[in-house]
C-alpha cells in the first residue's frame, strides 16, 4: 500500500469476513522467508520485521467532543467535564440543541449538577455545529451504580471488583461479580460489558479493579471508580455515551465501500458505536456526526 519514509514496503492485512470479535494474535509469514513469532494484535497496528512497533496516531487537528460521564443516576450531585478539540464548546443544560448561539468555552468545562439535567455539548466552528454529545444525569434515591468495560485485550469473562474503604460492592469473594456482555460493540469492534451493582449500599465506590475471572495477570491496575464511566484495560475511556440496546437481532452497518463498520443492536446503538460519517444500514443511509 506505500513505502515508510526509509522506502520500504508497508502490506496492509484488512479482515472481510463475518467474525465480528477482536483477533488476539497474529504471525506474519513473507514469501520465501521465515515466520514471525506468535504476536499479540494490535488493532490499527504497525509491525516491523515481526516486531510490534505502533499505532496509527489520529488526526491532530480532528475536532472530538468528549463528556466524562454518559448518562448515569446521581443521589446528591454530580460533576461532569466536557472537552472540545480543535473549536470551540458549545453547550445546552436544557435539552434543547446546542447552535451558534449557545453558551460557549474553550478547551474544557466543568459542571456540577444537583438536579436532574440533559447536558448536550458540541463544537463550533465556521459557524456550524457538529459532533453533539448528549447524557442526562438523573437525580435519584435509587442511584443505579455501574459501570462499562471496553474489551480491548481479549478477555472472555470480565468480572469487576469495586470498593471504598467503608465496604465492598460485591456478593462474592475475589474475582468479585461476572459483569453482562453487552449486545453491542465500539466502533473498533470491541466488545463492552456492563458491571451493575444489586446490594443495598447507597453510597458511591471509590474504587475498581477490573479482571479476566482472576486468571493470571488478566487484571487491570486500581481505578477510580466513575460511575457509569467506560474502562479499558488501560483506564477510563472518554466520549464514551450510553445506549439504548436492543436484544432482539442485531443491524450491520456497512460503510460506503460496502464494509461491515459494526453490528450493534439498534439505531440509537449505531450513532453511540460509530464515529462521525455515512452509513448504510438495512439499505439506506444514515448521517452519523
Amino acid at each position: 500500500m506505500g513505502v515508510n519514509a526509509n522506502g520500504r514496503k508497508i502490506y496492509k492485512w484488512t479482515y472481510d469476513g463475518s467474525e465480528t470479535s477482536m483477533p488476539t494474535k497474529v504471525i506474519f509469514i513473507p514469501a520465501g522467508g521465515s515466520q514471525s513469532a506468535n504476536l499479540d494484535y494490535k488493532n490499527h497496528g504497525y509491525y516491523i520485521d515481526g516486531t510490534w512497533d505502533h499505532e496509527v496516531s489520529a488526526d491532530p487537528n480532528a475536532i472530538s467532543v468528549t463528556l466524562s460521564q454518559g448518562s448515569t443516576t446521581f443521589k446528591d450531585n454530580i460533576s461532569v467535564t466536557a472537552t472540545v478539540k480543535n473549536a470551540t464548546g458549545v453547550y445546552t443544560t436544557d435539552g434543547s440543541e446546542p447552535n451558534a448561539n449557545s453558551n460557549t468555552f474553550a478547551g474544557s468545562k466543568d459542571f456540577t449538577f444537583t438536579e436532574t439535567t440533559t447536558l448536550k455539548v458540541g463544537a463550533l466552528k465556521d459557524g456550524k455545529v457538529s459532533n453533539v454529545k448528549t447524557a442526562t444525569y438523573t437525580k435519584s434515591d435509587n442511584q443505579l451504580i455501574h459501570a462499562y468495560f471496553i474489551d480491548n485485550c481479549g478477555w472472555t469473562d470480565v468480572h469487576a471488583w469495586v470498593w471504598s474503604a467503608k465496604a465492598n460492592y460485591d456478593t462474592t469473594k475475589w474475582p468479585g461479580d461476572k459483569a453482562s456482555k453487552l449486545n453491542i460493540k465500539t466502533a473498533d469492534g470491541y466488545d463492552i460489558w456492563e458491571w451493575t451493582y444489586t446490594g443495598t449500599l447507597t453510597d458511591m465506590p471509590e474504587n475498581i479493579i477490573w479482571n479476566n475471572n482472576g486468571n493470571g495477570d488478566n487484571q487491570t491496575t486500581t481505578f477510580t471508580f466513575n460511575n457509569g464511566g467506560y474502562y479499558t484495560k488501560q483506564g477510563i475511556a472518554t466520549g464514551i455515551n450510553q445506549a439504548t440496546v436492543s436484544n432482539t437481532g442485531m443491524l450491520t452497518v456497512y460503510d460506503l465501500n460496502g464494509r461491515v463498520a459494526a453490528r450493534v443492536g439498534s439505531l440509537d446503538a449505531a450513532s453511540f458505536a460509530l464515529k462521525a460519517g455515512v452509513y448504510i444500514i438495512n439499505g439506506k443511509k444514515y448521517v452519523i456526526r
